[in-house]
């Protein structure tokens, strides 16, 4: 926040972000004086600390950052009681005298009415304080500290701040929209004043019951970091300014660099058009319309374009004469003799306008002017006519109340200028004038530079003994430091002229730009001081109630032990941790009813000598997938050694890294829970479900047969409603088919028994079978299957039936969910080293809260979908393992609403290639990319 003040504008301290500020005097250190002093004493004590006070502001600004005189009232007010205010009040008032210039009766009865503020202020602080009667002005208790930093700061130093803040804006001192931020500066600075000085000045003022060693204790410590908090927000302000004077360089660089470019353009249009019609004979009014609008369709900074013959004095009649006929309007060349228009006086030739564009009333007021009748245009003309080249005059006001500019004349030869000046006064034809309005051309760099964010003054200095404007900005010249301070100057040659740019930031730019950065800074740091002064006074006045502290903490401590070391040896699970060596550190007594040895015969051996050989390399993959940071932690079921039981239990072991006290990994924690009975139940029930399975499928088989013949009508014709119940327990029948096989399919591959026959099959025809296959399901529910059959062989290794298996899964799944009349579209894809088969529905999509088990067993997405969709939840679970154990890939992707695509990659064969299992495998896993979310 940036606050800006003038001189005339009253206050008593800094505003919060100001950089330009009164002169302020911390008088008020005379309100600690007894109240009977003599006045002499007084006021020369006010004049020493307002000399003081000077030391506290920063270098290159009167702004003090902390009000320590609010500190010092308070301190006063709570040490010599409400007597004292009347030198409070005296001494704000010669501050606020001081700080206004009170020149005036106004302004000496403003200060008057602000200088209540103070003692009003500290009364009420003083007030809030005391409200507890056993408030001690040493501050060694806790609940006393607080009281004087919250109450006695930033409660009660809303008072002098609402107080001032008030009557200067209802005088109109402060505008109303700045009350805010001038509110909050006062506000700080008064807090910030009683947070840091109050508590050292009452432990000073109280000696009798403090210690010298906790006086020094709390004042060193609270004065070091307050001097190191105004110092460094010294430099940061440097910083911050120096960082605003190169925003505005960098503001002027942008602007200077517009403007030549803008110059430069308008320069080589003039030029351009000049050798265009060098060489004519005649330059009529359609020509040098036509080609001049061109130019100024193009640059519209060119404020007028106008072509002025060189007419001698012998020629000037008949040269009028042919004007008034060609313009259809008398015409007479003249010129200019203040505000009127009178014949041009005798000369030896003439430069008169003849053709203008735009033609309108303002630029035909200057057809008929003589250039060479005013002194800036002649000189232009005849370093022209010497150079032979394009021309800037010196600024000027422009013809027809175009304001102030300058005009870039170029010669138009018959032949090529010779080195004579007679020579070249023969050849010149005439001359293109185009005017140049700086302040249109300025206001058109808006989309560069905010203009309104700048004061700018543009300056013709080529010559430096008298320089003449160009432009001024309409933002108000800078009126104080502030701006002047920030001022760029850069300087730009063009076409034989020197331009001055200044570039000077408004209030509102330095307010946009400057940083928060050193009062934030500022204010953490007094914060800090203050923080640091409370936590001194708290520890120097209360070692007894630490040591105390530390004494309940320690009997705290020793409970969690106990309750730990009860949940450690009473849980049925074994708790344990070994080290980077694999070797047991800390085993609980679980450990003993799961393995029949105690945990200190166990503790320092090595835990794979507990571990069946056949999972010990599981164990390892395990440890060390976490060893690299690959999974935070992980479950393993696996068998330990027989050891001194009759069997091998099976157990789950969790397993996490472990830490030391610095955060590096020092070995593995976890527990093991015994699963053996859950196994047991486990093969109970895959064998119960092969049993039961294999038992039904036989008779089902030849009942589904039975019902097949009879719905074929072979046997003979059935009544239409037999014929309509036969058909309903033969789709129900061939339900239950389908489910037993299915599960038989996910008993072999969970047993691992599952076989594949893999063969070079090409995956067009599996997709036609497929289709063929549910054909007749996609008519029943008025779906059409849409395959577009690529030309070229998609060649892969595969199982037949069971990709087949995942095709019919897959198709039958897209027509089950699709609505009627929509589509389900299959595509085959081919990418550098696989096959994609993609199939897509337009059904409602995977719902977010299923798509993480979607391919997991009895899976569905909600129990009503088994009843009016059909189907186990086992379809995509076989798909998965099938496709796996092709090495290959199974994804879906869907959006709410929108349907979804199911798909699968399997590895590439080109023709004549050979089938290597072990490369297959190889590819599959690290080959084929992933696009998509797989499973």
């Amino acid at each position: 926040m940036l606050i800006i003040r003038r001189r005339e504008t009253p206050a008593r301290r800094p505003a919060a972000g100001s950089i330009n500020t009164p002169r302020l005097y911390p008088a008020n250190v005379a309100q600690t004086c007894v109240y009977n002093q003599s006045g002499a004493d007084y006021f020369l004590a006010q004049q020493e600390v307002a000399r003081a006070g000077l030391l506290l502001s920063l270098p290159g600004s009167n702004a003090s950052p902390v009000w320590i005189p609010a500190g010092i009232a308070l301190a006063g007010m709570i040490h010599y009681g409400r007597n004292i205010w009347p030198a409070i009040w005296l001494a704000s008032f010669a501050v606020e005298l001081v700080s206004q210039q009170a020149d005036s009766f106004s302004k000496v009865m403003l200060a008057l009415a602000i200088s209540v503020g103070a003692p009003l202020q500290a009364f009420i602080g003083a007030a809030l304080i005391r409200m507890r009667a056993n408030f001690s002005p040493s501050l060694e208790k806790k609940e006393d500290v607080a009281r004087l930093l919250i109450l006695g700061g930033p409660v009660a130093c809303v008072t002098s701040a609402t107080i001032s803040i008030t009557l200067m804006t209802s005088l109109g001192v402060i505008h109303i929209r700045d009350a805010g931020a001038h509110w909050l500066a006062w506000w700080f600075g008064d807090t910030f004043g009683v947070l840091i000085f109050t508590p050292i000045l009452l432990l000073w003022l109280r000696k009798e019951n403090s210690t010298l060693k906790r006086r020094l204790l709390v004042t060193l410590p609270g004065l070091a970091s307050f001097s190191l908090a105004v110092i460094s927000h010294y430099y940061l302000v440097q910083a911050d300014q120096k960082q605003v004077k190169e925003d505005v360089h960098q503001q002027g660089v942008q602007l200077r660099w517009s403007t030549f470019n803008q110059v430069q353009g308008i320069t080589n249009a003039v030029s351009a058009l000049a050798l265009l019609f060098e060489g004519a004979k005649v330059i009529v009014p359609q020509d040098f319309e036509r080609y001049a609008s061109q130019f100024r369709n193009f640059h519209h900074d060119i404020s007028g374009m106008g072509w002025a013959p060189y007419i001698d004095k012998a020629n000037r009649s008949h040269f009028e004469h042919w004007a008034s006929l060609l313009l259809e309007k008398e015409y007479q060349i003249h010129e200019t003799l203040g505000q009127q228009q009178i014949p041009a006086s005798e000369r030896n030739f003439y430069v008169p306008v003849l053709y203008v564009t735009p033609n309108n009333e303002l630029t035909r007021a200057a057809q008929g002017f003589d250039l060479y009748s005013n002194e800036i245009r002649r000189n232009a003309i005849l370093k022209a006519m010497h150079n032979g080249d394009l021309t800037l005059t010196a600024p000027i006001t422009l013809v027809g109340n175009y304001g102030k500019g300058a005009i870039c004349i170029a010669p138009v030869y018959s032949t090529p200028p010779q080195t004579s000046n007679s020579d070249e006064a023969r050849q010149v034809m005439g001359f293109i004038v185009g005017s140049v309005q700086i302040g249109n051309l300025i206001d058109r760099l808006s989309q560069d530079i905010n203009l309104e964010l700048f004061h700018i003054e543009i300056f013709d200095i080529t010559d430096p003994e008298q320089p003449e404007a160009l432009f001024i900005s309409r933002q108000s010249a800078p009126d104080n430091p502030l701006e002047d301070m920030f001022t760029q100057t850069l300087q730009m040659e063009i076409s034989g002229r020197v331009w001055r740019i200044s570039i000077t930031p408004t209030r509102l730019f330095i307010k946009q730009n400057a940083s928060v950065t050193p009062w934030i800074a500022l204010i953490l740091a007094v914060l800090f001081s203050s923080l640091l002064t409370a936590v001194l006074l708290l520890e120097t006045a209360h070692t007894v109630k630490i040591e105390k502290a530390v004494i309940d903490q320690s009997q705290r401590l020793e409970k969690a032990e106990t309750r730990y070391q009860e949940l450690f040896t009473g849980l049925k699970q074994v708790i344990f941790q070994v080290d980077k060596a694999y070797q047991w550190q800390v085993l609980n007594p679980a450990w003993s009813g799961l393995t029949g040895e105690t945990p200190e015969n166990a503790i320092g051996r090595e835990m794979f000598h507990y571990i069946h050989p056949d999972d010990c390399d599981k164990l390892r993959e395990a440890l060390q997938k976490i060893s690299r940071l690959e999974e935070s932690s992980l479950f393993l079921e696996l068998r330990l050694n027989a050891l001194q039981l009759e069997r091998a239990p099976w157990v789950e072991i969790h397993l996490q890294r472990s830490k030391d006290a610095t955060g590096k990994m020092d070995g593995y924690s976890g527990f093991i829970a015994d699963i053996s009975e859950r196994k047991r139940l486990d093969i109970l029930k895959n064998e119960f479900i092969s049993t039961v399975s294999h038992e039904l499928r036989t008779p089902l088989t030849a009942i589904n047969g039975s019902l097949a013949l009879l719905d074929s009508g072979r046997l003979g014709l059935l009544p239409d409603q037999a014929k309509q119940m036969l058909h309903i327990a033969y789709s129900n029948c061939e339900r239950l088919l389908r489910l037993i096989n299915d599960l038989l399919d996910i008993q072999k591959i969970e047993s691992g028994g599952l076989e594949f026959s893999f063969e070079r099959a090409d995956l067009r025809d599996l997709i036609e079978e497929a289709l063929n296959a549910n054909r007749q399901l996609a008519e029943k529910a008025s779906v059409t299957l849409v395959f577009a059959t690529p030309e070229s062989p998609a060649l892969v290794k595969a199982d037949r039936d069971r990709l087949r298996q995942v095709l019919d899964n897959l198709i039958s799944n897209a027509i089950k969910f699709s609505p009627a009349d929509e589509a389900v579209t299959l595509t085959l894809n081919a990418h550098a080293h696989y096959w994609e088969v993609a199939v897509q529905d337009q059904g409602p999509g995977v719902p977010p809260e299923f798509r993480n088990k979607i391919f997991q067993k009895f899976a569905q997405a909600d129990s009503s979908d088994t009843r009016l969709k059909g189907g186990t939840g086992l379809g995509l679970s076989i798909s998965r393992e099938i496709v796996q154990r092709h090495h290959g890939q199974i994804g879906y992707h869907s959006e709410a609403n929108c349907g979804a695509t199911f798909y699968f990659r399997l590895h590439a064969l080109t023709n004549g290639a050979t089938w290597d299992a072990q490369a297959c495998r190889s590819a599959g896993g690290g080959n084929i990319p992933v696009e998509r979310t797989f499973l």
